[in-house]
């Protein structure tokens, strides 16, 4: 159904435009002129606003901003001429970054989860893009902030899906100069509204059980939690293996394929990645709950990400989750020495040579081994004598590399330990050697 506009001049006298009443049809867009009226005008940044009132009575604000350079002076006609760039530069040192939203205006109404890009133009006050430093937006309803990335023009994108329904959601969208001398902000205002039962989710919330950073890469085998809203009808937990691909009609679905899930809640979804999931890239991923589905996010897969558990020790260090043979933790009561069996318990070596089925126990013979290239180092020295590195017999999603601790090796109680793959370091943990 078509609406009635009508364009409300702004208050600002640099600008003409359009006045139009017109009924607008879905997938039509209509054009509105704007033309700005320089003469008598100092340099400077000026700004504007046009009002689109609506027939059924709800109001959109489009801003407006002019950048008047000095004299004598032009804006580079493309930002990747570098000539016209350092012609403008000699002429008009800027002072301040002009950022606008262009796909959001004030305003707006969104419906929760469902992908909207946001697009950010900033320019300085002497009309050249902005193409290098940084573009965050916030939220005022709590979503995570969002890093927008640089499409070398001027404009700056990332795509959001909100979380929260929110009656009113402050955007604000800070940039800064590579050097960090300039610094300006730009707001838009709507609101998010109620998705039904939908489940709200972005892709900063799905994060590694472990490691805990959003927007890091995630690993094939790895335990993962999905923070949101209306994720499950109520908490639960898996009571025993194997886990299975719905739980009180909860799935999450990777890549296509419905994966184990151990947890659930309003709030959180506790599930284990494949361990042939597809690395070094993004992957989709749906959470489903009854049927209602969330919007699709790209979350990063890295073909590794070694993570060693650990406690942190009344000295404050990360003691590692390091045994002896035995299953006795190495700790300064309980020290290893030179030559001495060690396990290392940790997550995200990745994929393995015996096809496990994800969420069921690991097999005991024949061993899953990891196939990527695992490097250990104790107190600096490396590890010349890897005995196992893969899948903890019994358990699903844990992983474990067996060593030697080799000659050289320092003692102290806060010895460092080092696990790597393929090049990817793990977080740095300590064990205690005698």
């Amino acid at each position: 159904m078509g609406s009635s506009r009508t364009f409300v001049p702004p208050a600002a006298n640099w600008f003409v435009h359009d006045t139009i009443n017109a009924t607008i049809i879905p997938s039509s867009p209509l054009t509105i002129t704007v033309t700005p009226q320089i003469a008598g005008l100092l340099p400077g940044v000026y700004q504007g606003a046009l009002s689109l009132a609506f027939s059924d009575g709800s109001l959109r604000t489009v801003a407006i901003r002019l950048i008047l350079a000095p004299s004598g002076t032009s804006a580079p006609v493309s930002s990747n001429t570098a000539t016209a760039h350092q012609q403008t530069v000699a002429a008009c040192t800027p002072t301040t970054l002009v950022p606008l939203f262009t796909t959001l205006s004030n305003g707006f109404s969104l419906p929760a989860t469902w992908p909207q890009q946001i697009v950010v133009r900033v320019v300085d006050d002497c009309g050249s893009p902005l193409t290098s430093g940084s573009v965050v937006v916030s939220f005022s309803d709590g979503d995570t902030a969002l890093s927008l990335t640089s499409l070398q023009d001027g404009r700056w994108s990332r795509t959001w899906s909100p979380v929260h329904n929110a009656a009113t959601n402050v955007l604000t969208a800070r940039a800064q100069n590579a050097a960090q001398t300039l610094t300006a902000t730009a707001t838009a205002a709507g609101g998010i509204q109620n998705n039904a039962a939908a489940p709200l989710l972005t892709a900063e919330g799905v994060i590694s059980v472990t490691n805990g950073s959003p927007g890091a890469p995630l690993a094939p085998g790895e335990f993962i939690s999905i923070y949101g809203a209306q994720l499950a009808p109520v908490t639960s937990t898996a009571q025993a293996l194997p886990f299975e691909t719905s739980l009180q009609g909860v799935k999450v679905v990777v890549a296509g394929k419905a994966v184990p899930v151990q947890y659930v809640s309003g709030g959180q979804i506790n599930a284990i990645l494949p361990y042939d999931v597809p690395s070094n890239g993004t992957i989709p991923l749906v959470v489903q709950n009854s049927n209602q589905l969330s919007s699709v996010v790209q979350v990063p897969i890295a073909d590794s990400l070694p993570t060693v558990f650990y406690s942190i020790d009344p000295s404050g260090n990360p003691q590692g989750a390091v045994t002896d043979p035995s299953g006795v933790v190495y700790s300064p009561s309980h020290p290893a020495s030179v030559g001495s069996g060690a396990v290392i318990y940790c997550v995200g070596l990745g994929a393995v040579d015996t096809p496990v089925p994800v969420g069921t126990a690991s097999p005991g013979n024949p061993l899953a081994n990891a196939t990527g290239a695992v490097s250990v180092t104790i107190g600096g020295q490396p590890v010349q004598q890897v005995i196992f590195q893969g899948l903890t017999p019994t358990y699903a999603g844990l992983y474990q590399i067996n060593v030697v601790i080799p000659p050289g090796v320092p003692s102290g109680n806060a010895v460092p330990v080092n696990v790597s793959v393929g090049g990817r370091a793990g977080n740095p943990v300590t064990i205690a050697i005698k």
